[in-house]
């Protein structure tokens, strides 16, 4: 890896946004920016094969599965990071590898500029490779959490798409009180993005979201007033058949007066539809966990698109699976997989 040049190219482009690279507090940054560049693309030095041919002959024929392994990656499209957890499980063909194999062959994969569905297909191919078991499957779970191109977010210039945000505070809500402030973002992201996206409409409320961006809602069954009364749901495991209230509006920090009728909705099986979406999708994150969005002059609030790497905010994974051999072709092998990374306590 070429530091030099990359402690250059950071001084160029702090010298391009308008900064001075030479100032004090800026005078080690592109040092830092390189060693850092060195840690998280070293994968890409680095060759998952390797590590997973230190194997030995056992006669062991029946499923191994290793669960939870923690991975941090960067998005290849803005180098912005994401993470989660992938679930390895394969069939020795008589020959196994130990779990601590599995685990740096994932960092290693995921220590590179990169796309979950990317990750996902490379992990099982490079332990197929390498153990030529009789099938491996490979589960990965990390957040992409976006609103559609139309959708509009408060900022402190007014409604502004989201294709059309600079650098400037946005409205952000505290999802107890429903209070609202203004804050910069910490991150900002579009993509390319074709599949299925919910679309929440009524007289009232029209949001267009992909299937696990988190909606701020109650259960009307359960409505009620107070801290931790409103949770952050995946639009997707909303209940198809539920009754949900969802909030439209926010309260400026000291109101007192809150008009129910005209600052809730109530969303039901009618009037929620998945429809395909092709296009650009947009994502923010603010420190509250939910934002102040409009779309078609209707506003709600909603969650964080997005979650940056140490930043935990409560919300749902995006799924990506890739199976190879008896994890392909024969669906109880795929069943017990899927079954066995699912039954724990935190799932």
């Amino acid at each position: 890896m070429d530091l030099d040049t990359i402690k250059a190219s950071v001084k160029k482009m702090l010298a391009a946004i308008g900064e001075d690279p030479n100032r004090e507090g800026l005078r080690e940054t592109p040092r830092r920016i390189a060693e850092m560049y060195a840690e998280i693309f070293a994968g890409l030095q680095q060759d998952p094969r390797d590590v997973m041919r230190v194997g030995f002959e056992e006669g062991h024929q029946e499923m191994v599965i290793v669960k939870d392994i923690p991975f941090y990656s960067v998005c290849e499209h803005h180098l912005v990071p994401f993470f989660g957890q992938a679930h390895v499980g394969y069939i020795p063909n008589g020959r196994v590898v130990g779990i601590s194999k599995l685990a740096r062959a994932t960092e290693i994969l995921a220590k590179r500029p990169q796309l979950q569905e990317r990750l996902t297909t490379q992990l099982a191919e490079a332990i197929m490779e390498s153990l030529t078991p009789e099938g491996v499957g490979v589960v990965v779970e990390a957040e992409h959490l976006c609103y559609d191109a139309e959708t509009e977010i408060l900022t402190m210039g007014g409604w502004k798409h989201f294709a059309d945000l600079r650098m400037e505070q946005v409205a952000q809500v505290d999802p107890e009180t429903l209070e609202v402030s203004f804050a910069m973002p910490q991150q900002w992201v579009n993509y390319e993005y074709s599949g299925p996206m919910h679309h929440f409409i009524s007289d009232d409320l029209d949001l267009l979201v992909t299937p696990d961006h988190r909606m701020l809602v109650q259960r009307a069954d359960e409505f009620h007033r107070g801290a931790d009364a409103w949770k952050f749901v995946a639009a997707k495991d909303l209940s198809p058949r539920g009754l949900y209230v969802f909030p439209r509006a926010c309260r400026r920090p000291g109101d007192r007066h809150w008009h129910e009728r005209e600052s809730l909705t109530l969303i039901g099986e009618d009037q929620r539809i998945v429809e395909h979406y092709q296009g650009m999708v947009y994502c923010v994150t603010v420190p509250t966990g939910a934002v102040f969005v409009r779309r078609r002059g209707q506003t709600a609030v909603a969650g964080n698109c997005m979650t940056m790497r140490g930043v935990k905010k409560p919300g749902s994974k995006t799924v990506t699976s890739a199976m190879r051999g008896s994890f392909r072709e024969d669906m109880s092998t795929r069943t017990e997989f899927m079954s066995l990374i699912l039954h724990h306590p935190n799932r």
